[in-house]
């Protein structure tokens, strides 16, 4: 006979050890064993599935600092992005620029060209405004001129003319006449030297016991001296004699507004005339000098010493 009460064959089930990465085979007999096994199978289950969301956790940090690390490095770049645009417009600009001054020069050109009489109409016109310019000198038995007369023009004038014509008197004649000293101008030791000295010829005549030097300024301009009382010129008339000199400061209508050396002096100041200032004015002495009593490097010592 059979026994009643049969036994059910072993179950094997493959289980993942704690302990060891590898396969391991156990029997198990009844229901109770069976289930801690499969609740043990299951731990060890959910121990990997948080090792790979702690992997997964890991890679995703990593990956978002990666992004930030660019994202950076963008904000990085950004600005000198920024600054190589604005150097780029700033060239173009200046390429603009040179174009429409080329442009503009070509025009002017054209229309100078088309017009002369025009341009030249204009530049002088460029010139109305500015004071202190001389118009005129007329110089009346001064060293050796007995009557002469230049009106100048408002750009570079060239006086020509032969040895002992009286170029270089002009020039003093224009320095005197604005309240230089004799001694200074290297050609007199006093006032009354300046006198004319009458020719062989001239004798018979009474010698001339004066000289006269008039100066035409132009005083035009914003910054126009005393425009109420002169006008847009100022003639300044110095008077020497054998004893003494005068001044006479006239206005563009010919009336006498001072006759003191101050006024003259105030109103070169203003005109920024500096007649001693070798700058201004470099005579042929005054060359020489320069050219026989330095070295060469003291003539190109721009300090002075």
């Amino acid at each position: 006979m059979a026994s009643s009460a049969s036994r059910s064959p072993p179950k094997r089930v493959r289980l993942a050890s704690s302990s060891d990465s590898g396969v391991a085979t156990a029997a198990t007999a009844g229901k109770g064993k069976g289930k801690a096994v499969a609740e043990e199978y299951e731990m060890d289950e959910d121990d990997d599935d948080d090792d790979e969301d702690a992997d997964e956790r890991r890679r995703r940090s990593a990956s978002s600092d990666s992004e930030d690390d660019v994202i950076m490095a963008s904000a990085r770049l950004k600005p000198q992005a920024v600054d190589e645009d604005d150097d780029e417009d700033d060239e173009a600009e200046n390429e603009l620029d040179e174009d429409e001054e080329d442009r503009l020069e070509d025009a002017r050109l054209a229309r100078a060209q088309a017009d002369p009489l025009g341009a030249e109409k204009k530049a002088k016109q460029g010139v109305e405004g500015v004071m202190g310019i001389i118009q005129e000198v007329t110089l009346t038995d001064f060293m050796c001129h007995r009557k002469f007369n230049i009106k100048l023009g408002p750009f570079i004038n060239f006086v020509c003319g032969g040895n002992g014509s009286g170029k270089s008197a002009i020039l003093t004649g224009i320095l005197v006449g604005l309240g230089q000293k004799a001694a200074a101008t290297g050609r007199a030791n006093g006032l009354k030297d300046f006198i004319r000295k009458p020719s062989d010829e001239e004798r018979r005549e009474l010698p001339p016991d004066r000289c006269e030097i008039q100066i035409k300024l132009k005083n035009a301009g914003e910054n126009a001296w005393k425009p109420a009382e002169y006008g847009k010129s100022i003639t300044v008339v110095r008077t020497i004699t054998m004893s003494a000199s005068s001044y006479k400061i006239k206005s563009a209508k010919g009336e006498t507004v001072s006759t003191k050396a101050a006024e003259l002096q105030a109103l070169l100041e203003h005109m920024q005339v500096h007649i001693d200032n070798p700058i201004s004015v470099l005579d042929q002495d005054m060359t020489k000098k320069f050219l026989t009593s330095t070295s060469n490097s003291q003539k190109y010592d721009v300090r002075g010493r």
